[in-house]
């Protein structure tokens, strides 16, 4: 137990996700600069609007650190991991259909387009 979450913390070091910790940091601390000053010009000016703003600010700083922690709960989900299960096979295709004949009285660009779609049907992509 004490070594899995020692190679855990190892992990959470690395140079990537310490720049992810530095910019959950920088975001938050942000947020919650700018939601102060919001209520700041509330009180200042005493306007509704700036103290919702002050709130607003404060719950982007928590959804950030919400945002965080489940980035960092995804990385060690064993069962989000890549590879661990057989991928399923795509299920079966219906057999296409015959193509509509192209008119010969209808305009060179819808003939080369059926004519297009008529080609297309014949040789499906694999």
């Amino acid at each position: 137990m004490i070594a899995g979450s020692l190679s855990a913390m190892r992990r959470l070091l690395t140079p990537g996700w310490v720049l992810l910790h530095l910019f959950a940091l920088a975001v938050v601390g942000g947020c919650l600069a700018a939601g102060r000053w919001q209520w700041n010009r509330g009180v200042e000016f005493e306007r509704f609007q700036n103290y919702a703003y002050g709130v607003e600010w404060c719950i982007f700083g928590a959804f950030a650190v919400f945002m965080w922690v489940k980035t960092i709960r995804d990385a060690f989900d064993p069962e989000l991991q890549a590879g661990d299960e057989p991928v399923p096979e795509p299920a079966s295709q219906p057999a296409p259909t015959a193509a509509a004949p192209v008119d010969e009285d209808a305009d060179d660009e819808l003939a080369a387009y059926n004519a297009r779609l008529a080609w297309l049907n014949a040789n499906p992509r694999q």
